[in-house]
């Protein structure tokens, strides 16, 4: 049997989204065998475009959550494998700690950013229910300056929806780091291939532009950065001046 797990938390959280889409389809072909001409070329083409996405997005959740070594986590010991103090930043629904800490044979520590003020998304509200991580407002993670030897954002910093507010999660990151330490942030890219898949959803992502520029403004530098998957984008940064 092929494994679901990661486009059924997919439907979980973004559910409004895919009635919406559902809604759509039904609708559309409900409209082009009542209509005629103009009007019934019109539903067909909503009933393309809708269906499209619906699959292909499920097919790149799938993908990147079901069928790629991203979450087998080997790839990590890499850039994180001698590390000893880790700590593991989410937006509140954990999958990938216990994961990270059996690949790497370590200790993770959970932490769930949430501001209700600031994460206002219903999934983000939706993923606070239940985790046992030690939550904290963005900027405020609360750890001793520099005394983590990994910090992991994965599928995370996204959520941060405003500039100002990931500028000041990445200088607490980058405050946190111990010497040599390093900031390892997996995330999909606001560009063309996840526009293919994912239509506007993409908007929900940012560009690789727009991570440099995070990762300037916090004063770390990019070690080293790859595609894991053509929709998932790594980089793995230290303190200016420090190589892993």
């Amino acid at each position: 049997m092929p494994r679901l797990h990661g486009v059924a938390n997919i439907l979980r959280f973004n559910w409004p989204q895919y009635a919406a889409a559902a809604f759509v389809i039904v609708a559309s072909a409900i409209l082009f065998a009542r209509l005629d001409g103009t009007e019934a070329m019109l539903a067909a083409a909503a009933f393309v475009i809708a269906l499209y996405f619906v699959a292909a997005s499920l097919l790149a959740s799938w993908t990147v959550y079901d069928h790629s070594p991203i979450y087998d986590w080997t790839w990590l010991r890499a850039h994180a494998g001698d590390a000893h103090t880790i700590i593991n930043v989410h937006a509140g629904f954990d999958e990938t700690t216990d994961g990270v800490g059996r690949a790497l044979q370590r200790n993770v520590h959970p932490f769930a950013f949430y501001d209700p003020a600031s994460n206002t998304e219903a999934s983000i509200a939706r993923a606070q229910n239940g985790t046992a991580a030690t939550r904290f407002r963005t900027g405020q993670l609360p750890l001793r300056t520099a005394s983590c030897d990994a910090i992991l954002l994965l599928f995370a910093a996204h959520e941060i929806r405003q500039p100002a507010e990931r500028e000041r999660c990445f200088a607490d990151v980058a405050a946190t780091l111990s010497a040599g330490g390093r900031a390892i942030v997996v995330e999909h890219l606001r560009d063309a291939r996840n526009f293919a898949v994912f239509g506007p959803g993409a908007l929900h992502f940012y560009s690789r532009r727009e991570w440099l520029r995070i990762a300037r403004s916090a004063r770390l530098d990019v070690a080293h950065e790859f595609d894991m998957t053509p929709f998932v984008h790594v980089f793995v940064l230290t303190a200016s001046g420090a190589r892993p």
